[in-house]
């Protein structure tokens, strides 16, 4: 079968094709957060530079099977480097965005525009590929000097049916510690605060951050110009999508630790949380807010709890297990 190719340089690309896309999405290898168009468009617009190279693919009906969003930008080498829209920065997942129906179509025709059509790049780095993705192997054997590399690892709970089940699968020590944090908090006045509706996110943001930034001095050094447009540009549209889980854990009516997450494709993502060590720190708040956290996924019927990147300890104390994070890249000779 013949695809149609045609290259996009417009960033309204994104809003022309969001309905096709999320509906791709639904249809494709891989499906994240990260490669919907309202984090590509936010990604873009906040934090890309360079040139948009956003290839599209269609049947001879018109039909969308696959997206290639892809930036040429300068490297530091000074080469035209081929990066995924999103790389690297904030972005957990990427991939190509590939019609299960249509996998050889899509992947052969990509590598005849990379090879013919679209040339201008100098070299490819193509990060953050899970490691299920078959993009890895196309990738692989197409441009046979590739290099791939693990990236980090991605720490998650296959999550079962109930909350004490779960509770069940971790080692003694833990199971103890949580429920001996949980009694505790339970003496005290405490509410745990779910926010999720695009008209609640702008008065909430503000508290997240700070709490966040009070967390360490790296992630106090995170929230720089750059990063606050993106966050405040990505995050009410998350909300309006339905996908947006802002928690907070409060204490004497004052919110004391946060969590940023996602329910998407039937899985929670923790993305990111912070805590204020100053206060109530004897209590564990941030361990008291994952734990519930887990508790509301478990309720809701997530199937996943997914940590996202970084092999931090405490991810594993709450029973996770990780799964590699890969980046392949290469220099044209």
């Amino acid at each position: 079968m013949s695809l149609s190719v045609s290259i996009h340089t417009e960033a309204t690309i994104f809003a022309q094709l969001k309905d096709e896309w999320l509906a791709l999405l639904d249809r494709s290898i891989t499906n994240y957060l990260f490669q919907t168009p309202q984090f590509q468009a936010a990604w873009w617009q906040t934090l890309g530079a360079g040139k948009l190279q956003l290839i599209v693919l269609r049947t001879a009906e018109g039909k969308l099977v696959g997206l290639a969003p892809f930036f040429i930008s300068a490297a530091a080498n000074n080469k035209d480097e081929l990066c995924f829209v999103g790389c690297v920065n904030v972005s957990d997942y990427l991939d190509l965005l590939v019609d299960k129906e249509h996998q050889t179509e899509v992947y052969q025709t990509l590598a005849q525009v990379l090879t013919t059509q679209l040339t201008s790049w100098k070299a490819f780095y193509f990060c953050s590929l899970p490691a299920a993705s078959p993009t890895r192997n196309w990738l692989k054997q197409t441009f046979l000097a590739a290099q791939e590399q693990q990236q980090d690892v991605s720490p998650f709970i296959n999550l079962p049916a109930s909350w004490e089940k779960y509770l069940a699968q971790l080692d003694r020590k833990q199971r103890h510690e949580i429920r001996r944090k949980l009694h505790r908090l339970a003496e005290v006045d405490h509410q745990f605060e779910l926010i999720s509706l695009e008209e609640e996110v702008l008065e909430a943001l503000p508290d997240f951050i700070k709490l966040h930034q009070a967390s360490s001095a790296k992630k106090k050094d995170f929230w720089d110009g750059n990063h606050l447009r993106f966050f405040s540009t990505f995050i009410p549209q998350a909300a309006k999508a339905g996908w947006l889980r802002l928690h907070f854990l409060k204490l004497e009516r004052k919110r004391v630790a946060a969590m940023l997450g996602f329910a998407y494709n039937g899985q929670f993502l923790l993305y990111n949380s912070g805590f204020d060590p100053t206060q109530f720190n004897h209590l564990g708040t941030g361990t008291l807010l994952t734990a519930h956290t887990i508790q509301v996924a478990i309720a809701n019927q997530n199937l996943v709890y997914d940590f996202l990147r970084g092999d931090e300890e405490y991810k594993f104390r709450f029973g996770a297990t990780s799964k590699p994070v890969f980046d392949i890249s290469l220099t044209k000779n």
